[in-house]
């Protein structure tokens, strides 16, 4: 079986993927999107909203500012 890659082709990009939903989940990075959500408690943003969950989960005081 032949291993398939996912190249980047915004911007320029040089990054290559190994899946469809790695090469999705790059092209919503901050490297190629600007965030849509934000921590009220360090106002830090982040382009997934999953992001920002693990960011509560790993920070005590956002988690309490939210």
């Amino acid at each position: 079986r032949t291993k398939q890659n996912f190249p980047c082709l915004l911007d320029g990009c040089k990054q290559v993927c190994s899946s469809a939903g790695d090469l999705m989940r790059h092209q919503q990075s901050l490297r190629h999107r600007p965030p849509q959500y934000f921590c009220s408690g360090c106002e830090y943003g982040f382009t997934r909203p999953d992001a920002l969950k693990r960011h509560l989960n790993n920070k005590p005081r956002c988690r309490a500012a939210h």
